[in-house]
């Protein structure tokens, strides 16, 4: 009875350990410090130089999110060259390994009978994951220079559910444009 307790508990922690590495995000941001970021009020789409965009519905979707954020920011979108600001994104998913390694609480047992049981020993796993890194970056379009960038890294869940990716896709430019514009450092 009392390993299966210990089975049922371990297997309920290494559940919210995995959830947790799952949706967990990082995004780290720059910007250039004497940037007066409240004059930019106009911005246009432009891509980068031999970056690979994913298929078209993802990347229609990638920028109706970001139009949406920067729109709550005041920016208007324009296709002239009259812009302030350009904006660019780029997208990376890459294979990766996970590796888990933790000491077992659960009883061993041998031989029925032998031995009274072991606990300790070394339980160690790998996972191949998916991990994405996307950056978005603002170019001020008069010194021809970036002014911005927010850089996101998570682990990616496996989904082919379009409206799932979207709405994770909202709330990851959201998270993103939380701090924009920046303060000045």
């Amino acid at each position: 009875m009392k390993s299966k307790i210990y089975l049922l508990t371990a297997t309920i922690c290494a559940g919210f350990l995995f959830c947790s590495f799952a949706a967990a995000q990082k995004i780290v941001y720059d910007f250039v410090a004497d940037t007066d970021f409240s004059k930019y009020k106009t911005y246009k789409w432009h891509r980068a130089a031999k970056a690979i965009y994913p298929a078209k519905d993802l990347d229609d979707m990638f920028i109706r999110t970001i139009d949406a954020e920067i729109a709550k920011k005041g920016l208007a979108r324009v296709e002239s060259e009259e812009a302030d600001l350009v904006v660019t994104y780029q997208i990376a998913v890459l294979d990766d390994m996970e590796w888990s390694s933790s000491k077992s609480t659960i009883p061993w047992v041998g031989v029925v009978g032998m031995n009274p049981g072991i606990t300790g020993a070394t339980v160690s796993g790998t996972n191949m994951i998916k991990k994405g890194s996307f950056f978005l970056d603002f170019y001020d379009v008069k010194t021809a220079r970036q002014i911005w960038q927010a850089h996101a890294t998570k682990t990616l869940a496996k989904t082919d559910d379009i409206k799932k990716r979207e709405n994770n896709t909202k709330k990851v430019m959201a998270k993103i444009f939380q701090t924009y514009p920046p303060r000045a450092k």
